[in-house]
């Protein structure tokens, strides 16, 4: 998919923010991101709210998308709430360290 637009190849770091606001483009995502994320070591942050009001989208839901996948690991690495606007949170997507011998 991305290859065809000219964004193949693979990267150590992936940055995103405000992608996993609904199901869909979740899913969309995390094709995207297993393309291209470089194995053993590259890492995803994925800056988002907790949870998308009237789209459905949530960071629990997109976990929930990762471990149901079972490629990346999913761990939250930093979380605001600041009682005046939506929880965010940045997630932190990486590969199994178990993985890291096939890659050497």
């Amino acid at each position: 998919m991305l290859a065809m637009h000219g964004l193949g190849g693979y990267y150590d770091i992936i940055l995103t923010a405000e992608t996993i606001y609904n199901q869909e483009g979740q899913e969309r995502l995390l094709s995207c991101i297993k393309q291209v994320l470089q194995p053993p070591h590259g890492i995803v942050l994925v800056a988002a709210k907790s949870f998308y009001f009237g789209v459905g989208g949530s960071t629990a839901s997109f976990a929930e998308l990762l471990k149901a996948d079972g490629i990346l690991e999913c761990k939250q690495v930093w979380k605001v709430e600041d009682g005046v606007s939506n929880k965010r949170e940045i997630l932190k997507l990486n590969f199994p360290e178990a993985i890291t011998p096939y890659f050497l």
